[in-house]
């Protein structure tokens, strides 16, 4: 009896070293289990976050492309970075080196937040940061172009607000480290990027630094793109204000030289007048000793009154004031009666001049005195400009096209093609002309 139900007992249980085994595959199994959920989960997490980089990627390119003021694209990309990566808070900031400040340009941050500034009056996106040079947090990350990260918030704020308003943002914001990073262009930092999370920087993964690293390369080039714009429409604003008030100083000019050519044509017309009554005996027989200087004196106000008339036509048209006498009249006959009068002149500086005209009246409609102004202004300036040889004064007639050339030929020094162009601009004259 005794033997059987030993036998019986021993039957029914398991040697130690099998329990013992099961009992070691089952921790093991359990463990390596836990080692899988973690690195699935670790995979998870790290996928998450890059469709949350790729989301923001392409978020901050479709706003980078629509919009084109600084301060609006610095607005629109810390609201989407804060709320795509579910940040605390996030901030773009200017760097004015001359100043030595940072100045917001844009910043969100969460609701948390929010209710801390109303209840403290400290609003954190309105504060600069002064003395950027004396700051340990900041300064090497603008001087070294390096990110930089730190828990202690009076290293960020400390000149701008108290050490326990401070910790209330912290803790009330579920606020624990601020993390910065230079926005660069070339090798110039034109401001930095802020962040605060509601964690350690070591528990913020690799794959989220990288991820936040690509991003803000992106939020460089945009804001850059921005400010150029900005620089460009400031410019173009500049360039149009001082445009209209050189419009407005150019008409004020032409009505002075209107009102001014006016009020002097009346006595150099009487200066003439009389002296040519004088030299031509009206007043009597004049002495040899006056009529010496009397000659000059009409000569000079002759030229003195061409010169006013000038001014004149110049304010006219300007003013769109010109006035035409319009007839018909024979272009040939005018064309001789400018080279009969400017002969002198043109024989006394030692030059030859010939003139080839139609013997046929060559008749043309339009204003007489100015057409003769014109040929004679042409005729000046290449008597002028020719210190030898000879000038070429020139009719022709196309009566096909119903078309009168007048040519003025000479062996001067000539205008330069690229010249040319600029001929009948205000002001223009040729770099060569002394």
């Amino acid at each position: 009896m005794f033997n059987f139900l030993n036998k019986k007992k021993s039957s029914t249980n398991f040697p130690r070293g099998v329990a013992h085994a099961e009992h070691v595959d089952v921790a093991e199994l359990e463990a390596n289990l836990k080692k899988i959920n973690t690195a699935l989960y670790g995979q998870n997490s790290e996928l998450a976050f890059k469709n949350k980089t790729l989301s923001l990627l392409a978020k901050l390119y479709e706003i980078s492309i629509q919009t084109l003021e600084p301060a609006e694209l610095a607005k629109r990309i810390t609201k989407d970075v804060q709320t795509i990566l579910d940040v605390r808070l996030v901030g773009i900031y200017l760097f004015n080196s001359g100043e030595d400040t940072l100045s917001p340009l844009g910043f969100s941050s969460t609701d948390l937040i929010s209710n801390v500034e109303k209840t403290t009056g400290f609003h954190l996106g309105m504060l600069s940061i002064k003395d950027v040079s004396e700051n340990k947090f900041f300064y090497p990350v603008v001087c070294s172009h390096l990110a930089s990260n730190t828990e202690n918030f009076s290293e960020v704020w400390g000149k701008e607000i108290p050490a326990e308003t401070l910790a209330v943002f912290q803790k009330e914001g579920h606020m624990k480290t601020i993390l910065a990073y230079p926005l660069v262009i070339g090798d110039v930092v034109m401001g930095l990027f802020i962040m605060a999370l509601n964690r350690s920087y070591e528990v913020f993964s690799e794959h989220e630094r990288n991820s936040v690293s690509s991003i803000i390369n992106v939020i460089a080039v945009a804001l850059d793109k921005a400010q150029l714009y900005e620089t460009l429409n400031i410019t173009n604003k500049k360039l149009g204000e001082a445009n209209e008030r050189l419009k407005e100083l150019d008409q004020l000019k032409s009505e002075f030289v209107s009102l001014a050519t006016h009020q002097i044509r009346g006595p150099l017309t009487a200066i003439k007048g009389y002296t040519s009554l004088i030299m031509e005996g009206d007043y009597g027989e004049v002495p040899k000793q006056l009529a010496e200087p009397i000659e000059p004196l009409f000569k000079s106000s002759q030229s003195l009154v061409v010169i006013v008339e000038d001014f004149l036509n110049v304010s006219r048209i300007e003013q769109g004031k010109m006035k035409y006498d319009l007839s018909t009249f024979d272009i040939s006959a005018l064309v001789q009666e400018v080279a009969k009068e400017m002969k002198p002149v043109i024989e006394k500086k030692g030059l030859d001049i010939s003139v080839s005209v139609s013997d046929e009246q060559v008749n043309i409609s339009g204003d007489r005195g100015k057409m003769k102004q014109i040929i004679g202004n042409l005729l000046d300036n290449s008597v002028k400009y020719t210190p030898k040889g000879k000038l070429d004064v020139s009719l022709a007639t196309n009566k096909e096209k119903g078309l009168v050339t007048v040519s003025i030929k000479d062996t001067g020094v000539g205008i330069k093609p690229q010249t040319m162009a600029h001929l009948f601009q205000k002001f223009s004259r040729a770099e060569d002309a002394s």
